[in-house]
């Protein structure tokens, strides 16, 4: 299975008011989750799409209750990130206003795995020969790990009731968000059972991930591949000669329609019966990039792209932070030609032509798993419901019916400065579906052992491979 290495340190961006020692009152936390919650309202394209707004504002009034004694900036930001995580939007984020200077934490020195709400020690960044690959976390100071997997949760933002996603992000950023729940600490005890079933405790002293920087070891690429361009590889597999492997890391880059033409003439060329699309851990990419790529394996003459809006005046408003292009969004949209009202606003439709020369018509697979996000999530929902392409794997981390990854921009709460992002579009998926909440849905679902992982299987592959080969023993 292809792995994403996500240096943890890079989200410590995000955690630059942690040396930043001001507080809060009461009131003014109230005032600005009042704040949050006013704004949100107004301008996100799907405010209470998956919480209901009586559910919202007591959600909200139980947040301010807890706003009882000054707190820490730190302390606070927890607390918008879970009002945050109530909107069921997977591309807003919560940071600092300002990062200069600014210092990270340290934070507990462990990467992990979460499978079947329970966690296995990845790695680690000390060198205690104590920890194992493989072993099992039961519990952290105490807290056990299913409260601890529980808890960070609702610290990640997903879209709808999505839970891949969050699990998907957890094992990247779990230091952190134990950080955020817990605060700075010198030292942690954790209750660790190993693979003959004996437990132990151990104490880990805290470690700041700048320390990390001049550790990161890039492992050289020596697979000899079909096609490479940029950001996608393909390569043919070892258990079939008509399959080809197509593994697209994010959909965007300058060159990438170039290696689009390169993959689907040599599949035209070379007569391959069966495409697998590895889109595990493509966390998206540009719009326009992946309605291309749907052109070569979609059968309808035009892929339309739709994004919806309310039409009003947002980007004028002083109180939405956001660049030129965002600023100027709406203006384009009107050029548009082709746009037409729905019941929610307003719809500006983009069409996109099939490939006819180089179209790919033989069996499409699909791997995708929690990391499976934004564009990525769309061309999945496409290739299933369009061209029944077999998906394997997980739950993509995107939603099935929609994105909310058009014209961002961000808000800033007035006493805690903290920076709130948010997408006032939504990209829809133009399928006529029902917006469930979720992802979309494998055809099979593969569920990994913490042996298969420790093992390298690669469980999608080699259903792909049963798939591929029980036609054949048919024949």
């Amino acid at each position: 299975m292809r792995t994403t290495f996500i240096i943890l340190f890079s989200f410590t961006v995000s955690l630059a008011f942690a040396q930043n020692n001001r507080k809060l009152n009461p009131q003014q936390m109230k005032e600005d989750l009042d704040y949050l919650n006013k704004y949100l309202k107004k301008w996100h394209p799907t405010y209470y799409d998956y919480t209901k707004k009586e559910q919202m504002d007591a959600y909200y009034s139980a947040l301010k209750n807890n706003c009882s004694q000054d707190s820490s900036i730190v302390y606070f930001a927890k607390t918008v990130r879970q009002a945050v995580d109530k909107v069921g939007c997977g591309h807003m984020g919560v940071y600092p206003s300002t990062q200069k200077n600014a210092k990270t934490p340290s934070l507990l020195p462990l990467n992990v795995w979460a499978l079947n709400n329970r966690l296995f020690l990845k790695s680690s960044w000390t060198q205690d020969s104590l920890i194992k690959t493989g072993d099992e976390v039961l519990a952290i100071d105490g807290i056990d790990a299913a409260t601890l997997i529980q808890q960070t949760s609702e610290l990640e933002f997903t879209d709808g009731f999505n839970k891949t996603h969050k699990t998907h992000n957890l094992q990247h950023n779990f230091s952190i968000f134990h950080y955020f729940l817990y605060g700075q600490k010198e030292k942690m005890t954790l209750s660790i059972q190993n693979k003959l079933g004996n437990i132990s405790e151990l104490t880990l002293s805290s470690v700041s991930p700048d320390s990390l920087k001049q550790s990161n070891v890039v492992m050289k690429d020596t697979m000899s591949y079909l096609v490479k361009g940029d950001r996608i590889r393909m390569y043919q597999p070892d258990f079939d000669r008509s399959t080809v492997v197509l593994d697209i890391n994010s959909f965007g880059g300058k060159k990438q329609g170039k290696t689009y033409r390169q993959v689907f003439k040599y599949l035209r060329t070379h007569k391959t019966q069966n495409l697998v699309i590895d889109l595990r851990n493509n966390g998206g990419g540009k719009a326009f990039k992946g309605n291309s790529f749907l052109t070569y394996l979609l059968d309808q003459p035009i892929v339309p792209m739709i994004i919806s809006r309310k039409p009003n005046l947002t980007f004028l408003n002083p109180k939405l932070k956001g660049g030129f292009f965002e600023r100027i969004t709406p203006i384009l949209f009107t050029l548009n030609p082709l746009q037409y009202p729905n019941k929610h606003g307003w719809n500006h439709l983009f069409p996109f032509f099939k490939k006819n020369k180089n179209h790919f018509d033989g069996k499409v697979f699909v791997l995708t798993n929690g990391g499976t996000f934004s564009m990525a999530s769309y061309i999945t929902s496409f290739l299933k419901n369009k061209r029944h392409a077999i998906v394997i794997g997980e739950e993509t981390g995107g939603s099935e019916y929609g994105s909310r990854g058009m014209a961002q921009g961000h808000i800033t709460l007035p006493n805690s400065k903290l920076n709130v992002q948010l997408n006032v579009y939504q990209l829809t998926h133009a399928l006529k579906i029902e917006d469930k909440g979720h992802g979309v849905i494998p055809d099979h679902e593969t569920t990994y052992t913490i042996d298969d992982i420790l093992n390298h299987r690669d469980l999608d592959m080699e259903k792909v491979k049963a798939l591929i080969d029980r036609p054949k023993k048919l024949e």
